[in-house]
């Protein structure tokens, strides 16, 4: 089975027919947050921020002369002070509650691979199988799934969607359902164990790396992205099979 942490980047052409330009492959990444909750985070936040300013400046208030503090632009009070401190204190334990919860429900994106004997009717003795989980403790939902390759020449692609990915492969003379199988992923789904795709080994000589990026959203309106490298160790691994056999 095989499971990559490396990291990399290298340089590259144009993907034949499709006009992706190669501008670089990052290496394997864990699970990382891309976006916040607007309305379970941001106000919260914001509203923690108010509060405070409104403090300092029943503070400043507070420490002025009378005369000062009754004339010009110190006469405007919203809230008293005890007042403000108390609610100041209310928001933040409930914004630490809420990000104590949010460190609670994030997912744990991971991939797994393997060779299998062909069952499926594809070409070759032995398929790559590739699927991916959610390691977490709480279902999250697909937003987003997009895929990108690289070539074993140096050249790959940007961000593509599954059909132009599937169009993609099919010009490198791979043949559907014989040299790869993708699996449609849609948005909304929740993401458990899922199945990601086979490949032949005609595919994983040809192909250096075969990327999926999924973005998801938390239970608490969080978003994450994690990018996963599908052929990290399918040669090697297939040979390994075939030798067995």
């Amino acid at each position: 089975m095989a499971h990559s942490e490396e990291t990399g980047r290298t340089g590259g052409h144009k993907l034949g027919g499709l006009g992706m330009p190669r501008d670089g492959f990052e290496g394997q990444e864990l699970t990382r947050k891309i976006g916040r909750s607007f309305v379970l985070f941001k106000i919260p936040m914001g509203l923690v921020i108010l509060l405070f300013l409104m403090l300092l400046w029943e503070i400043v208030r507070t420490n002025l002369e009378p005369g000062a503090r009754d004339s010009g632009m110190w006469r405007l009070s919203l809230l008293d002070r005890p007042s403000a401190a108390s609610l100041l204190a209310v928001a933040m334990g409930l914004t630490f509650a809420r990000a104590q919860y949010a460190r609670t429900v994030r997912p744990l994106i991971g991939w797994r691979a393997q060779p299998r004997s062909n069952e499926y009717g594809m070409n070759g003795r032995h398929v790559w199988h590739v699927e991916m989980r959610n390691g977490g403790t709480h279902s999250v939902a697909v937003d987003e799934v997009s895929y990108r390759l690289r070539h074993r020449q140096g050249w790959g692609g940007e961000w593509v969607s599954h059909h132009s990915m599937v169009v993609g492969l099919e010009q490198l003379s791979l043949e559907i359902g014989k040299d790869f199988d993708l699996n449609t992923i849609g948005q909304g789904a929740v993401l458990g164990t899922v199945y990601v795709g086979r490949f032949s080994e005609q595919a994983t000589k040809l192909l250096e790396d075969f990327e999926i990026r999924v973005r998801v959203t938390d239970a608490v309106g969080d978003r994450h992205e994690r990018t996963l490298h599908c052929l990290r160790g399918a040669e090697t691994e297939l040979r390994s099979a075939s030798a067995r056999s």
